[in-house]
């Protein structure tokens, strides 16, 4: 398993834009995990030809009698849970730039060794782009005149709301963050005031901070711990343009 602070690099030199669809809070396992809706999400990305897939982690529920979940409630056992996820993930694999696990995952690592998103990632055969905790993109899309643009990319999991945005702030050179774990589906265009000791500039910088939407139906932990409802349905979009260094956000 490589380190969290090595980065992780694609080039999409020929290609007029490429479209990243986040994965994340899928908690296969789980009786409030909607299938068909996940199904519904990869054959959307299959057919998009620029489309690419970053994973944010919680893709299993995990449930362990340690844990907060109720190990009697899961739908399947841990071992099952790691199959589906193979599967789901076997037609979109040359699509994953990178993936993180959630903490869902890390239950796994803590309480038994095993780490099962990061075995899912070696069976596709990728798992050079995975890292545990986070991941550090560089995309190259497309040129600019005889440059090609170039766009930083941040993936964690993810904690608190405040938390999350607060450590946006902690990483320089990033033009999107993208996290889960508060099923929260937002979109926040950020900035930070940068000095440019190169060119002897201070300048305002700009930044996305995109926190994924959930593949679960609203019932069961969630009510019992009153977690607001969020609209479960729409998929969310960013997209890299390559003919200008401009990033965009969009859902359906």
């Amino acid at each position: 398993m490589l380190d969290d602070f090595v980065l992780i690099k694609h080039k999409f030199e020929e290609a007029p834009f490429i479209n990243i669809y986040p994965l994340g809070d899928v908690h296969i396992g789980s009786k409030e995990c909607d299938m068909e809706l996940l199904k519904k999400w990869v054959e959307m990305v299959k057919q998009d030809p620029y489309g690419k897939v970053v994973i944010i982690g919680d893709m299993m529920n995990m449930g362990l009698k340690t844990s907060k979940s109720n190990v009697y409630e899961e739908t399947l056992s841990p071992m099952q849970q790691k199959e589906l996820c193979y599967e789901i993930l076997k037609p979109i694999a040359d699509k994953i730039l990178a993936g993180c696990s959630g903490n869902h995952e890390y239950r796994a690592v803590k309480e038994v060794g095993m780490n099962p998103l990061y075995d899912v990632f070696c069976r596709l055969r990728i798992e050079d782009r995975y890292r545990e905790n986070v991941c550090f993109l560089k995309l190259t899309v497309g040129k600019c005149g005889k440059n090609p643009n170039t766009y930083g990319v941040v993936l964690t999991h993810g904690k608190s709301k405040n938390k999350d945005l607060d450590w946006t702030y902690s990483v320089d050179g990033s033009d999107v963050f993208i996290s889960g774990h508060t099923h929260l589906g937002t979109h926040q265009p950020c900035g930070k005031i940068r000095m440019d000791l190169s060119h002897d500039k201070v300048k305002t910088v700009g930044y996305q901070h995109i926190v994924v939407l959930p593949f679960q139906s609203y019932g069961g932990y969630a009510v019992r711990n009153k977690y607001i409802p969020n609209h479960l349905g729409q998929f969310q979009c960013v997209t890299f343009d390559g003919s200008a260094k401009q990033v965009g956000y969009s859902y359906f």
